[in-house]
């Protein structure tokens, strides 16, 4: 873990807080949407959360889960094994989530709901698992140390795919 160290103390808060950054930005984007195009909020939402959140943060998350300076640091935060054929898969689902995301931009809302019954689908399937592990550590007491951070991560993830469906259907609902 020599050459990796020198990246932990830059590297390890963003992987700790990075669904908070990501919501923040796509908050950020969903303004700026709304105050440019006067769309309404719902449809501003949606179109910043998918090209942000699913699209750029995928794209990231898929090339800094293959890198191995970055993924053997991802690893350790998650506990996972160096190396790991999983840490592979996860990378491969990130980025082609990311890139779907991406394209959504140029792309109408049947191609982005699309994109959020799947992204939805698998967000809510691994966070609801991760969570359910945590939970499951606390309660058999074992040495499984799981960061504070990633279950408010977790947490922000499910509450943010919730406000996605949500603002999807009225974005649909008034003729987006």
């Amino acid at each position: 873990m020599g050459s990796i160290s020198k990246f932990s103390k830059f590297f390890q808060p963003f992987i700790l807080y990075n669904s908070l950054c990501f919501f923040s930005v796509t908050l950020l984007v969903m303004y700026f949407i709304h105050l440019v195009s006067f769309s309404d909020f719902y449809s501003s939402y949606v179109l910043s959360y998918i090209s942000i959140n699913v699209g750029l943060r995928g794209i990231f998350a898929g090339i800094f889960n293959l890198l191995p300076v970055f993924a053997d640091e991802i690893a350790d935060v998650y506990n996972w094994k160096e190396g790991s054929s999983a840490q592979r898969d996860v990378a491969a689902n990130d980025f082609a989530f990311g890139i779907v995301g991406v394209l959504s931009i140029f792309c109408d809302w049947s191609f982005r709901c699309a994109v959020l019954i799947g992204y939805g689908i698998s967000t809510l399937l691994t966070e609801g698992i991760g969570i359910c592990k945590i939970t499951f550590s606390f309660i058999r007491k074992s040495d499984y140390v799981f960061p504070v951070e990633l279950f408010v991560g977790m947490v922000i993830d499910i509450f943010s795919i919730v406000l996605l469906i949500a603002c999807f259907e009225r974005g649909v609902m008034y003729g987006n």
